[in-house]
């Protein structure tokens, strides 16, 4: 059974420290807290991750980002990447092909994943629900991680 962990783009980003860093590949791009949390944990559990965007939607640890950006779904003005791209990119990312996708993002973008996998035979987890928000999350990952459980159904 394979499975991918889905993790959020964070607004802290490498090019707020390096201003000149010029194009990075996703897994050196961001910098937040539950980046790294949700990253940690898609290594120990899970057999791959991408980094959800809400410019540049799913993007491969190996993938680069050309320039710094600030767009989030939390700001109905922000050029956001749309449901019918997202849908184009699982399919043409083979990110449809794992068994079960672990949608670690808060909600305004867990619901957007949710909508790109729509049809797909894909089990959905969304371990964040119900977590009283950033600081139930914060406080999950970190057990899950320093107690070596991912806390999934099987």
């Amino acid at each position: 059974m394979r499975r991918l962990g889905i993790i959020p783009c964070t607004k802290e980003k490498i090019w707020d420290l390096q201003p000149d860093a010029g194009p990075v590949e996703a897994h050196r791009a961001y910098r937040g807290f539950l980046f790294h949390l949700t990253r940690s944990y898609s290594e120990s559990f899970l057999d791959d991750w991408v980094v959800f965007s809400a410019l540049h939607g799913f993007l491969k640890p190996n993938e680069t980002i050309p320039e710094a950006y600030d767009i989030t779904f939390n700001r109905p003005e922000d050029p956001v990447i749309l449901v019918p791209e997202l849908r184009a990119q699982v399919q043409a990312k083979g990110l449809d092909t794992y068994d079960t996708a672990v949608i670690l993002c808060p909600e305004a973008y867990a619901s957007r994943v949710e909508s790109a996998y729509e049809g797909s035979t894909t089990e959905l987890h969304t371990p964040f629900r119900g977590r009283g928000g950033i600081v139930g999350v914060r406080s999950w990952l970190k057990d899950c991680i320093q107690n070596g459980r991912s806390d999934l159904q099987p």
